[in-house]
This record gives structure tokens, C-alpha cells and sequence, in this order.
């Protein structure tokens, strides 16, 4: 069980486009986002569910937490109750190492609005991240719908 005296830490929960790892395990992620813009023709008839491809990093340190815990991802779509996404084990040996999840996860957005998504481990709660999807007419007509991110 988690321990807000000895850890784990919390040190990063975001969605990216992209994360690198380099040869030495060093992570970074690629274009932070917040905000998702999905563009529709003006000829489709009121918003469509769209599927959104997400990559989120989660990182923690251990501090003085030994063992396995485990790692819950939920969401609170507009509107919705609080959904699970995803959980899994980690796994932390204390002091200064950490357990670093990075996950792709394709989302079904049915509306636009602010979606929370909440990380727990073993059932105590650490934070929410942000996503701000927002849904646009776009100029053309007769185009696929398209996504941007931006971090703001």
C-alpha cells in the first residue's frame, strides 16, 4: 500500500505523441498534449464518435516503496461516470529507482469536452491529466476526419 511518507512519487503523468527511449533508458516525450482539435466536413450530420490513438508516460519513484503495486489508469468522460482503462503491475526496489509505464491506448471520444483521466496505485489516488477534445467544422467538404494536438 502507498505511503505518502516514505513513496512512491509521482514524477510524470502526461500524453505525448511519441516516446523516445535512448540507449542509456532515458525517456522523453514528444509534443505534450492537452488539447485534441478533430475536424469534421460540414457534410457529416452533428458530431461522430471518433476512435483517438493516445500515448500516456506515468513515472514514479520508489523512495522507501519496495515491492509490487499496482498501476490504475480511469477516465471521466464528459457526462460519464469513471471509467477503467487500463491497469497493470509495477514494480519499485526503493531509493531513487522508479517504474516508468508508457502505454498506447486508442480511445473511443463519443463527445466533445474535458476527459479526466485518474492514476492510482493500489487503489490510492495520485492525479488526473487532461483532455480537451474539441470538435471543429472543417473548410473542405468531403475530408476524413482529422486530429491535432497542442499543448497550451
Amino acid at each position: 500500500m502507498p505511503n505518502e511518507t516514505i513513496g512512491p512519487y509521482l514524477t510524470a503523468a502526461i500524453f505525448c505523441e511519441k516516446i523516445l527511449e535512448d540507449k542509456d533508458k532515458v525517456l522523453s516525450a514528444i509534443r505534450m498534449i492537452d488539447r485534441v482539435n478533430i475536424s469534421f466536413p460540414p457534410s457529416i450530420p452533428g458530431p461522430q464518435a471518433v476512435d483517438l490513438p493516445l500515448t500516456a508516460l506515468i513515472a514514479f519513484k520508489g523512495g522507501g516503496a519496495r515491492g509490487s503495486f499496482n498501476l490504475k489508469l480511469t477516465v471521466w468522460p464528459p457526462g460519464e461516470e469513471e471509467k477503467l482503462v487500463g491497469e497493470m503491475p509495477v514494480i519499485f526496489e526503493g531509493e531513487d529507482s522508479g517504474a516508468s509505464v508508457t502505454a498506447e491506448i486508442r480511445f473511443r471520444m463519443s463527445r466533445p469536452g474535458l476527459y479526466w483521466f485518474g492514476v492510482y496505485l493500489d487503489d490510492r489516488f495520485y492525479t488526473k491529466m487532461l483532455l480537451n477534445v474539441r470538435y471543429l467544422l472543417a473548410a473542405q467538404t468531403g475530408d476524413a476526419a482529422s486530429q491535432s494536438g497542442s499543448a497550451e
